[in-house]
């Protein structure tokens, strides 16, 4: 009786498992397991052949001799135009840095908003084989190859001002600059939806309005008005954009004749890079554009000078946004003496920096000039 109990129960089995297999002859079989994606390699760990210290950084291959002090190292800054205010407030920060520290670090650079003497001077350092290099990248791609260079040299880049993001350089010194161009878009847009609903003509300059730097505040400005469109869909507003020379008279004059050709339909004007100061000029001077006229045209800009905050505070300017170039000129020394006081800890050199936000209109100008003429580092 038992083995007919287990007959059967030995063909119910058999019967199961064939109408199993018939239901499930589609069925994916059961996934293989992934191989275990490979951990990037790590860069190799320093090693050190008496006082010399080798190490990877960025792909790059460097030697430091330990035994010089950071004290005996000589500690560089690029700017492009070291002759304008702003290139003045980046030297104060790096002269500053000299004093604290005990060292040997100053500020080298052009005259112009161009990149040609940058190059030059760059070139140059390398060639002399100074210890390390704060490099201004405000034309991004025609400075990359030659901190790529530097790097390949054995001198370690931090950029500041402007970065270069696609180089080989290791940490930046600098500001959000589409922050910048969104700070000042959201202050005009404020006003023009209110006093012209319809919208108008918005004039866009600057010196080198094809640079990373207003590049990158353009697009802050076109996401301010992007934004202000969609919310006040029957203010239209039309952006005309004007490179400008970086001769004084030159670009007062091509700012002149944009007014000139726009000043019926133009209800802003926004800034890129240097001409913030000029906007002012030209609506002063043709008595058009202020802000408690009946026609006014707001206008916002970059770079915060006593010309230009006294330019708010009399109606002549709507806002303007910036940052700190003291510590643009002060904390790739920074840096770079922490590296090279004895730590040469790659970390400290791969610091990014934010070198904060100021966004000034009538309602604060006046403090921000007091502190600016009190001798406070902002530009």
């Amino acid at each position: 009786m038992k083995k007919f109990k287990v007959a059967i129960v030995f063909a119910l089995c058999v019967s199961l498992m064939i109408v199993m297999a018939a239901c499930g002859g589609n069925a994916a079989p059961p996934a293989a397991e992934a191989p275990a994606a490979e951990a990037p390699a790590a860069p190799a760990a320093p090693e050190t052949d008496g006082d010399i210290l080798k190490m990877e950084m960025n792909g790059h291959q460097f030697e430091f001799d330990t035994s010089i002090p950071a004290n005996e190292r000589e500690y560089v800054v690029v700017y492009t135009n070291v002759a304008s205010q702003f290139g003045a407030l980046i030297k104060a920060g790096t002269d500053q840095a000299a004093i604290d520290f005990g060292i040997n670090a100053y500020i080298l650079g052009g005259t112009d908003w161009v990149p040609e003497e940058l190059i030059e001077i760059t070139e140059n350092l390398i060639t002399k084989g100074v210890d390390c290099l704060g490099i201004n990248a405000l034309y991004a791609e025609a400075v990359t190859p030659y901190i790529n260079q530097a790097m390949a040299a054995g001198i370690p880049v931090i950029t500041q001002n402007g970065d270069a993001e696609e180089s080989d350089r290791l940490g930046y010194v600098g500001a959000n600059y589409i922050d910048h161009g969104y700070g000042y878009g959201v202050d005009v847009m404020k006003e023009v939806v209110k006093t012209y609903p319809n919208g108008g003509k918005a004039m866009v300059t600057g010196t080198g309005i094809a640079n990373q730097i207003g590049q990158d505040r353009l697009r802050g400005v076109e996401r301010a008005v992007a934004e202000f469109s969609a919310e006040y869909p029957d203010c239209v507003i039309e952006l005309v954009l004007q490179d400008c020379p970086t001769d004084d008279s030159q670009m007062y004059s091509t700012c002149e004749n944009l007014f000139f050709t726009h000043q019926n339909e133009m209800v802003a004007w926004f800034d890129l890079g240097n001409t913030g100061i000029v906007i002012g000029q030209v609506l002063e001077r043709n008595n058009h554009g202020n802000a408690n006229s009946d026609t006014p045209v707001y206008n916002g800009s970059a770079d915060i000078y006593e010309d230009r905050l006294i330019q708010i505070i009399e109606g002549w300017g709507t806002s303007v946004w910036s940052q700190n170039p003291f510590d643009m000129g002060y904390q790739p020394v920074r840096m770079f003496y922490e590296f090279f006081d004895g730590s040469y800890d790659p970390a400290i050199l791969k610091e990014i920096v934010d070198t904060q936000l100021y966004g000034v209109t009538a309602v604060d100008a006046q403090d921000f000039l007091d502190r600016l003429r009190a001798g406070e580092p902002i530009g």
